[in-house]
């Protein structure tokens, strides 16, 4: 007789991916700006726009939130970026398996 306990398996949906939807010129722009003032990506790399649909999307996330803490962008430019990471969608696993 084995002294292990035995657990239920319970299931917890967990998110596979994200969506960022960008539906201006305005915010195309504003993430390209976000990816291209980081200071922890390779110097040499200029983030295009062909580049956004192969980017992962947590990078560009990391990337806005770290554009809302730079003293160099307006209130307006920190405004749209909020506005681009408030809209973003979790993409749950159930949903790309179908």
């Amino acid at each position: 007789m084995s002294n292990v306990i035995q657990f239920p398996k319970k299931y917890v949906p967990s998110p596979r991916g994200y969506r960022i939807n960008l539906y201006t010129e305005e915010e195309i722009s504003m993430v390209l700006l976000c990816l291209n003032l980081s200071e922890s990506q390779d110097s040499t790399k200029k983030w295009l726009r062909k580049d956004l649909r192969s980017v992962d999307p947590m990078f560009v996330m990391n990337r806005m939130w770290d554009a809302l803490d730079s003293t160099l962008l307006s209130k307006y430019a920190k405004e749209t970026i909020k506005r681009i990471v408030n809209s973003i969608e979790v993409i749950p696993l159930s949903a790309l398996e179908g």
